[in-house]
């Protein structure tokens, strides 16, 4: 399940969910790479790397960069940067989200 998360800056993806049902590769990042994240609790993540997905939507489709992390709890993150780059808004009266103004979803 892809998760919409308004409080995220960047896309993650779960390293397990990644191997197990993507079944891509990632580009990994050099172990002195500082790059951590803060999560919603105070915790720090580091990821292992980076990789380019397609997110689809209908038939809309959003390249994206997801960074992988090993210790994500969630299996997908969708972030704010993501929402910019595709006009995502979401309408929880409706309880729906539309992506580029022309694609809809219903929220879960």
């Amino acid at each position: 399940m892809i998760i919409l998360d308004s409080g995220a800056d960047v896309n993650c993806i779960n390293l397990r969910f990644l191997k197990q049902y993507i079944r891509c590769k990632y580009v990994p990042l050099d172990e002195t790479d500082p790059l951590k994240f803060n999560t919603a609790d105070g915790a720090k993540m580091k990821p292992v790397g980076k990789v380019l997905l397609d997110v689809r939507v209908n038939n809309l489709r959003m390249p994206s960069v997801f960074y992988v992390i090993d210790s994500l709890y969630d299996e997908c993150l969708i972030g704010c940067r993501f929402f910019d780059e595709y006009s995502v808004v979401l309408d929880f009266a409706k309880g729906k989200a539309s992506f580029d103004g022309s694609v809809e979803a219903k929220l879960l």
